[in-house]
C-alpha cells in the first residue's frame, strides 16, 4: 500500500469495465438478467399507473412524488430495468450489438428521465 495513493485512482479502470460485457453463468443471466429487470419494469408500471414513485435519497432521505414528476421517476425506473436486462442477459448471451446499443438506449431514456423528473419536481 502506497503512502501517497490517490483514492481515485481506480476510478477510471472501474468505468472502463462498465463498457464490456460481463462474465458469468447461466444463473447470472437468469437473476440480473431476467428476474431484477422484470422486478424494476414492474415498479416501473406500478409508478406510472398509479402516478406516485420514490425519488430515492441519501442516508434514507427519500421522496415520495406524484403526478408528471413520479412518470418522469417510472421513466428512470425503466431505464435502469433496460439497464440490467442488456447488460446481464445480452451481455453474457454472445450478442455483443445488441448489448452496446441496448445499453446506450437504456442511458439516455434514464439522462432524459432524470433531467425531466428534475424539470417538473423544481420548476
Amino acid at each position: 500500500m502506497d503512502w501517497n495513493r490517490s483514492a481515485n485512482d481506480g476510478a477510471t479502470d472501474d468505468v472502463a469495465d462498465w463498457a464490456y460485457p460481463p462474465n458469468g453463468g447461466r444463473l447470472k443471466m437468469v437473476l440480473a438478467g431476467l428476474l431484477l429487470p422484470l422486478w424494476v419494469g414492474y415498479r416501473a408500471w406500478v409508478a406510472w399507473t398509479t402516478e406516485t414513485a420514490i425519488w430515492f435519497g441519501n442516508r434514507s432521505s427519500d421522496m415520495e412524488v406524484k403526478g408528471d414528476t413520479a412518470k418522469a421517476i417510472a421513466v428512470c425506473y425503466l431505464a435502469a430495468a433496460l439497464f440490467a436486462h442488456f447488460r446481464w442477459f445480452w451481455g453474457l448471451w454472445p450478442c455483443y450489438r445488441i448489448f452496446e446499443i441496448g445499453i446506450m438506449l437504456a442511458m439516455i431514456l434514464g439522462l432524459g428521465g432524470c433531467g425531466s423528473a428534475w424539470y417538473f419536481a423544481f420548476r
